[in-house]
């Protein structure tokens, strides 16, 4: 039986056995009453890299998956004033018959504040998240939509078809621009914002090689 925000428990202390020290299910493996077991997966590996766009504002913040990489956003949108907070939205990829497919399993912690109304927006489930549509003002970024691609796997190795620019989350800004991943890099676990009294100056997330 779990105990308190437990989200496993194997008996142990020790990690990298599917359930950690912390008693939190690791990345690549999936825990039930009966014990961890190892699944195939995506990983995403170091170097890592960040993308996004910034607007003079310096006080970044981040926030990481608790397992997983990021697929999508989570966003509190006031209507008048566009962005007011945003959360990551997560997931552990897997590969079944060398087919891709995810299933959300985790949020990042809020960036910015609460607002009037939350929307989500992610990659559908064959699909992993390349980068970002950021809509802009002059001084605040209003919106942010992912950019997604199609996987397959062959050979071992992760190919990404093309981009593909899902729903909005947040206003459509006055300016747009697209910050991607490099070619062959998806999405790592890590956003990072800075928020303001207004909005948002700056909004990215971190990139990685698939392995």
């Amino acid at each position: 039986e779990l105990d308190g925000n437990e989200a496993c428990d194997d008996g142990n202390v020790e990690d990298e056995d599917g359930c950690s020290a912390s008693c939190t299910i690791e990345s690549g493996f999936a825990c039930s009453d009966d014990g961890c077991e190892e699944v195939a997966g995506i990983e995403v590996g170091e170097p890592y890299h960040p993308v996004g766009a910034s607007f003079g504002l310096t006080e970044i913040v981040v926030a990481d998956c608790p397992q997983g990489t990021l697929v999508g956003f989570a966003a509190e949108v006031n209507q008048a004033t566009g962005l007011r907070g945003i959360r990551g939205i997560c997931a552990d990829l897997e590969v079944d018959d060398g087919e891709l497919a995810w299933e959300e399993s985790s949020m990042t912690s809020l960036l910015g504040s609460l607002s009037m109304s939350l929307v989500s927006s992610v990659c559908e489930r064959d699909e992993v998240l390349i980068g970002m549509k950021i809509f802009y003002t002059a001084i605040d970024i209003e919106g942010v939509a992912p950019i997604c691609a199609k996987a397959e796997v062959s050979g071992g190795k992760l190919d990404l078809g093309s981009a593909v620019i899902r729903e909005r989350v947040g206003n459509d800004g006055l300016q747009k621009l697209e910050a991607l991943c490099d070619p062959g890099s998806i999405a790592a676990n890590r956003l990072a914002a800075d928020p303001d009294p207004t909005g948002f100056g700056s909004l990215g997330m971190r990139c990685g090689s698939p392995e």
